[in-house]
């Protein structure tokens, strides 16, 4: 199993979270978070609207 899809099995995992399927990932990147190491994780609307910093995304920490 890659990396990426063990997160993303973590992330689905999370109590009371959905993922719309309008949505893609566009970045990845370690990160600390609290003194603690986690893994950035954006999401961005599939047909660009509100793309780029600023613009509406979901943006997970999970540990």
């Amino acid at each position: 199993m890659s990396q990426e899809t063990a997160i993303l099995e973590r992330i689905e995992k999370i109590p009371g979270l959905v993922l719309p399927q309008t949505y893609h990932e566009v970045l990845r990147r370690a990160v600390t978070l609290d003194a603690h190491q986690a893994n950035l994780v954006r999401l961005e609307r599939r047909d660009g609207r509100n793309s780029g910093l600023g613009g509406g995304a979901y943006e997970l920490y999970p540990e």
